[in-house]
């Protein structure tokens, strides 16, 4: 929810995404990891203007990603794996248009947006095997996005008159990431995984918690 001069603002986000996993091994030490995956957002925008009347919205999104990564395993222990890796990052993001309702004159028709990524990294990844079954993995990583611009908004009101553009908070090119995860090890070679990560940049920062289960085709 943000706080504006004028009111505030309360959008709620319901999102659905499935992701495609590929490894390769390139030789007794390197490793090729390659991810897609593709997604569905709702939004429910609920604009609240200083009359105290409520402009709202209901629309939809989709977003794109594929990323690669190649690392470089180096074991100082039986139990220890240590990995510097490179990566490249894609990500794009739509949203549709959309015409607010509720507010009378102060109602506004959004122009669809667009929003993309490509960020080049490096880091360092490290697991450590607790038992035969149960692994202990970590990260931790920096990177520049290329093509990160400041998001905008162009909207003009339901009752006519020019467009006018809103311009979100400008991002910095350097993005920080770290991540802990427990691996187990499940009907023979599969592995089900509950990771945390985070991600920080120009003071915004993003938190997640994923459960996932990876099984050999």
């Amino acid at each position: 929810m943000s706080r504006l001069s004028a009111g505030a603002h309360n959008l709620n986000i319901d999102s659905k995404h499935f992701k495609l996993y590929a490894t390769a091994e390139l030789d007794n030490a390197g490793l090729l990891n390659i991810q897609l995956g593709r997604g569905a957002v709702d939004y429910e925008s609920v604009r609240t203007i200083h009359s105290g009347q409520s402009a709202r919205a209901d629309y939809s999104g989709d977003y794109t990603s594929a990323a690669v990564e190649l690392s470089y395993a180096m074991e100082p222990s039986k139990k220890t794996l240590v990995m510097p890796y490179v990566s490249l990052d894609y990500g794009k993001v739509n949203v549709d248009a959309y015409t607010e309702t509720g507010a009378g004159g102060m109602n506004l028709n959004v122009e669809s947006q667009r929003y993309d990524s490509l960020i080049f990294g490096l880091g360092l990844k490290a697991q450590h095997a607790i038992s035969d079954s149960v692994v202990l993995s970590w990260d931790t990583g920096v990177g520049f996005d290329k093509r990160s611009d400041a998001p905008e908004t162009i909207a003009r009101f339901t009752e006519g008159g020019p467009s006018f553009t809103t311009y979100g908070h400008d991002l910095d090119r350097v993005v920080k990431n770290a991540g802990l995860a427990a691996n187990v090890k499940v009907f023979d070679s599969g592995q089900l995984s509950l990771r945390y990560d985070y991600t920080a940049r120009s003071g915004l920062s993003d938190e997640a918690v994923s459960l996932s289960l990876k099984l050999p085709l």
